[in-house]
């Protein structure tokens, strides 16, 4: 009996088109977050002792930031989303990636920008980007160290860089998030101005910029200003994270939890404080790859494995409603296993240490998988011994259990009592007491009354008993000795009062003795 659970997959939406920062480096970690929490919380410090169990990816954050979106500087957000970037501190790459910026960064700060009006100013921050940082667009180029290093960009990275600069230039902005895409917004009074940071020309899409102006002709260039559905205006703070949900999605592709994991989980812990939607998409995608990880290993047949996985996220950041809902598929997963390995005893002891993360629904059918396999063992035992009467008996007793009031239960139990009457009735037979299988047949539609395979063995069984009588009868009606062939045939009917088989044959010979 082989028990199976289909399980399902996900993947995060790929965006493309401190500062108090504490570096959490797995257990060795001395800042961490609350590990019964369940949504983030920028104060919390306590380490949990029960994470990175094994060899499963760490569920601490690479780093834990307590700046709020309004508080962050420009050099702030480079910072942070060089972090995002998987760029380490440490590293040569880091400080070039700082020196340039701080470069771009005086210039947006110059006396000469400063004193622009605000509109004027976010359009020469956008140039001055172009001019001396980015220089080519790539889809997939989240990275931030990667733009500040050699200038190629996509929209995340390009949005980041924008906000930073535009922060320095003591402009309020914000970011902007669609399913596909991620930009700006420049916020000037009660004005909302937005700014496509993959355009030079992208300071507020739809305005005619001026390129080239002579005494006899001007050039512009116009950006068309695009309609984007679902779009959500979103936090600082989530337009830097947005660079770490991206490398989850792009890890979470690779199966490379070990990374996708830690990402989520910081991308979880980053935006904490934020709006509540910014928090629930965030561990949204988090529980992707939480999720698509215990897939990983079911499909490796480590379901005991998988499920142990969901008990430590939920340990350490509870369950959200995504998880609970394909906790039951994990579990279902994790108990068959154990039982087609034969193992009921521990498939039962699992099971009864998760009952109550289930609902009535998912407990019965838990419960009937669980009954059927300890049964199917104990019949096995039977069977083993030859014994089919024995297993009857102890089938027939198990209509008086609680489970045999669940539909599936008791379904499978009428499928072996139906098994067993028919092996009795059968072995009878073979043996040629065609009459006692009748009489077992009888006793089976006592229990099971519109079985129609045990009433199609009842009518062969006395078809056969007639059938048996009728030859036996040949050798005497050849020798002419009809007084003991009649007495053989009355016999059989007072065996079968009903065989018009043997009424006829009594009737012929009764003839033939006038």
């Amino acid at each position: 009996m082989k028990l199976k659970c289909s399980s399902l997959l996900f993947f995060i939406t790929l965006l493309v088109s401190p500062l108090n920062i504490v570096w959490a480096t797995g257990e060795n970690s001395k800042n961490s977050v609350n590990a019964k929490s369940s949504l983030p919380t920028e104060n919390s410090t306590t380490k949990s002792n029960s994470i990175n169990k094994q060899d499963f990816p760490s569920l601490e954050p690479l780093f834990i930031s307590r700046e709020k979106s309004e508080e962050m500087t420009g050099q702030d957000i480079i910072r942070c989303a060089l972090l995002f970037s998987e760029c380490s501190e440490e590293s040569e790459n880091w400080k070039q990636a700082m020196k340039n910026y701080l470069s771009v960064e005086k210039k947006v700060k110059s006396e000469a920008v400063i004193s622009l009006p605000p509109e004027e100013r976010g359009e020469k921050v956008l140039s001055i980007m172009y001019e001396n940082t980015i220089n080519q667009y790539r889809e997939n180029q989240t990275r931030l160290d990667t733009l500040l290093l050699n200038g190629t960009y996509n929209c995340v990275s390009s949005s980041i860089l924008y906000a930073a600069l535009a922060r320095s230039a003591g402009l309020e902005v914000i970011g902007v998030k669609t399913p596909t895409h991620a930009f700006c917004t420049v916020l000037i009074d009660d004005k909302k101005i937005d700014v496509e940071s993959t355009n030079p020309y992208g300071f507020n899409p739809g305005k005619k910029q001026i390129l080239e102006k002579n005494e006899n002709s001007t050039k512009y260039a116009v950006i068309p200003k695009k309609n984007y559905a679902s779009s959500q205006d979103v936090s600082i703070k989530t337009l830097i994270s947005l660079a770490g949900s991206n490398l989850t999605s792009a890890y979470i592709k690779e199966n490379n939890y070990q990374k996708a994991v830690p990402m989520g989980i910081t991308v979880y812990m980053f935006r904490g404080g934020e709006s509540r939607w910014e928090v629930q998409d965030a561990r949204d995608n988090f529980d992707t790859a939480a999720l698509n990880y215990s897939i990983l290993l079911g499909r490796k047949n480590q379901h005991l494995k998988a499920l142990e996985w969901m008990n430590h996220v939920r340990e350490t950041y509870g369950f959200s409603k995504k998880l609970s809902s394909d906790y039951s598929s994990l579990l279902y997963n994790a108990v068959s296993s154990l039982l087609n390995q034969g193992n009921s005893e521990k498939a039962e002891e699992i099971y009864n240490e998760h009952e109550e993360d289930l609902s009535e629904k998912d407990r019965a059918t838990f419960q009937t998988m669980i009954f059927v396999c300890l049964t199917q063992e104990k019949l096995n035992t039977f069977d083993k011994n030859k014994d089919p009467e024995g297993a009857l008996e102890y089938l027939l007793a198990l209509y008086n259990k609680d489970q045999a009031s669940i539909k599936e239960t008791r379904q499978a139990l009428d499928k072996w009592q139906e098994y067993y009457w028919l092996t009795i009735i059968n072995d009878k037979s073979s043996e040629g007491k065609y009459m006692e299988a009748v009489e077992a047949c009888n006793k089976a539609l006592e229990y099971m009354k519109d079985n129609g395979k045990i009433k199609n063995a009842k009518s062969n069984a006395l078809h056969n008993h007639d059938v048996t009588f009728h030859n036996m009868v040949a050798k005497y009606v050849n020798s002419g000795d009809y007084k003991a062939a009649l007495k053989v045939l009355e016999k059989g009917l007072e065996e079968n009062p009903q065989s018009q088989m043997l009424k006829n044959d009594i009737e012929k010979i009764k003839r033939a003795m006038k």
